[in-house]
């Protein structure tokens, strides 16, 4: 019941203000010691005056009008019709529309066939709010045709939040089916040929195939996006094929994508150059975004992935031939007063791989001698060491990592970058990394990927001058002290350095360990820091990373040992055997 409705009844019937109607349900109330609602007195008022609240339903709404309790009448046009009848009971589920909105009606044993495009009157309908008002038959329900009018498709650049819409257009892409506790889903993108949208059929819906191309007529209602609420949606109730495509949407060239429009939708195929790191982006509410670097023959571009769309990066590498479906152009104007061309993706694009690339990754002895601008590199932690520091003005987080291949060198992460979780002894790929200073710098378009494995050998099969991780138990250490050149770090032997000459030199702690893994022993060298974190107890198990030089190991990184990562390691090496 709802107690406005009948307040505006009372006091045209009673020819009172509305107000005056408030204070004798007030007094009603104060008569009853204040035990009962304001809905129960009102209720009471009307009976006392002989007033039969379920008879009062004849004046005409607009659909605008509607609140939950009311009985009415309305008119209004059928935009779709939906039978799921029993052996005991017919139910006739509509969509009805006027010139204020759109509203679903469920109709109980109403011997009547209805179709889209009529126009009917209905009576004595109650008004109900789930997830959204609708209107159900009563037992004194009426259903009157009035006529019939063609329904209108509606182009998409015109549909607002609550509109029950028809839209014709063609597929541009289409998601698989994807499941969920309690039901399924599908999703495709329909293009009516100036603009598109986000089609989701649900439940059984969901079964319908749909092919890139097809022509289709939608009906459902226009909703904010799951994904990006600033753009609509439609959550279909009925789909038809009106015509089947045989191929795919066109791939457009790189250098082609200045002759398309702003926000048009286009497929990509090429070679991936980069892959960037996720950074959250300041919307009305923080969004994560990763880009790609593509290349064609005839150019690059780069692709935003928005929110949920960049889990369609997750597999994807530096190398990789993809093909890009679905992409919105965007097209501004850059700080050179050049048009600059990129491209937006969302869940519903589609990535797929079409073959796996292989990435260079380059020494960083190369780097060092050849001076590169952009290098790949691929070697252990042997240090970390978070800071803050402040640019103008802006305190920032900033991280210093030093990879050693064989040879040190330094990189350092900034901001989001400096988020991700190192230690020494993790094994990492740098990707895109700029080089400055013999530095490595992590660029927008770099990123970090740590390796879970890498070269992890027993002592029997260590091969020299290679980076190698080994799992042994200490079975002999023993302590020394050395001087290193504060330079070159080369040995100093009565004072000299072999490079530099007479220095003073640094005295440094030498641990030499036996260490045993079943397969041989290996001598193991480690100094400084390091000598001293790896003096550990004889009998213990370490995994430490290093080098095999002249049959001595120098220890490069010390590793936190994991038994689950040694079990796994074991599991996979068995299964690799079998």
């Amino acid at each position: 019941m709802n107690y406005e409705y009948v307040k505006k009844i009372l006091s045209k019937k009673l020819n009172l203000t509305e107000d005056e109607i408030e204070e004798r349900v007030k007094g009603l109330i104060n008569e009853y010691g204040g035990i009962i609602t304001k809905e129960a007195a009102i209720l009471m008022l009307a009976k006392e005056e002989g007033i039969d609240i379920e008879e009062e339903p004849e004046e005409e709404f607009k659909i605008k009008d509607l609140e939950d309790g009311m009985i009415v009448s309305i008119k209004g046009k059928v935009y779709d019709v939906r039978e799921s009848s029993t052996e005991s009971q017919r139910v006739i589920n509509l969509v009805i529309g006027d010139e204020t909105g759109y509203v679903p009606v469920t109709l109980w044993n109403i011997n009547i066939e209805l179709e889209e495009g009529d126009i009917i009157e209905l009576k004595k309908v109650r008004v109900k709010r789930k997830k959204r008002l609708s209107l159900v038959s009563t037992d004194e329900t009426e259903v009157i045709k009035l006529g019939k009018e063609e329904v209108e498709t509606k182009k998409i650049k015109d549909l607002n939040i609550g509109d029950f819409a028809i839209i014709e257009g063609s597929v541009f892409s289409s998601l698989p089916i994807k499941r969920f506790e309690k039901g399924k889903f599908r999703s495709f993108i329909l293009s009516d040929g100036e603009d598109s949208i986000r089609v989701v059929l649900w439940h059984d819906l969901a079964d319908t195939e749909i092919r890139v191309g097809d022509l289709v007529r939608v009906k459902g209602w226009i909703v904010p996006n799951y994904y990006n609420p600033n753009q609509l949606e439609c959550s279909a109730t009925n789909i038809e094929i009106l015509e089947r495509a045989d191929g795919e949407i066109e791939v457009v060239p790189i250098e082609d994508l200045k002759y398309r429009d702003e926000g048009e939708r286009v497929s990509i195929r090429g070679k991936v150059l980069a892959k960037s790191l996720k950074r959250t982006v300041e919307l009305e509410k923080p969004i994560k975004v990763q880009d790609l670097i593509v290349e064609d023959e005839t150019g690059r571009v780069k692709i935003t992935f928005w929110g949920m769309g960049c889990s369609h990066l997750d597999n994807v590498s530096e190398g990789d031939i993809v093909l890009i479906k679905n992409c919105k152009v965007k097209k501004y104007v850059g700080m050179d007063g050049e048009e600059v061309i990129s491209l937006n993706a969302g869940i519903d694009s589609e990535v797929i791989i079409e073959k796996k690339g292989e990435v260079k990754f380059n020494k960083i002895k190369e780097i060092l001698e050849e001076n590169l601008d952009i290098a790949n590199v691929f070697g252990v932690v042997t240090d970390v060491k978070d800071n803050i520091v402040e640019v103008d003005g802006v305190k920032k987080r900033v991280k210093n990592v030093i990879i050693d291949d064989g040879t040190p060198i330094r990189l350092t992460l900034w901001e989001e970058a400096a988020n991700i979780e190192l230690e020494e002894g993790d094994v990492i790929k740098v990707y895109n990394a700029s080089v400055k200073k013999n530095e490595l710098v992590l660029t927008r378009y770099g990123r970090i990927e740590k390796v879970r494995f890498y070269n992890k050998k027993f002592i029997i099969e260590l091969i020299e001058d290679e980076l190698s991780e080994v799992r042994g138990t200490i079975v002999k250490k023993e302590e020394d002290e050395i001087e290193l050149c504060p330079i070159c770090r080369r040995r100093v032997i009565n004072g000299e350095c072999p490079n530099c000459g007479i220095v003073e030199a640094e005295k440094v702690k030498l641990l030499r360990v036996m260490l045993d893994d079943g397969t041989g022993v290996l001598e193991c060298r480690a100094y400084g820091k390091r000598a001293e974190k790896l003096n550990r107890e004889l009998g213990d198990e370490i995994v430490i990373y290093g080098i095999l030089k002249n049959k001595i190991f120098n220890v490069k990184a010390i590793k936190r040992f994991d038994i689950n990562r040694e079990i796994e390691y074991l599991k996979k090496v068995l299964e690799e055997e079998r």
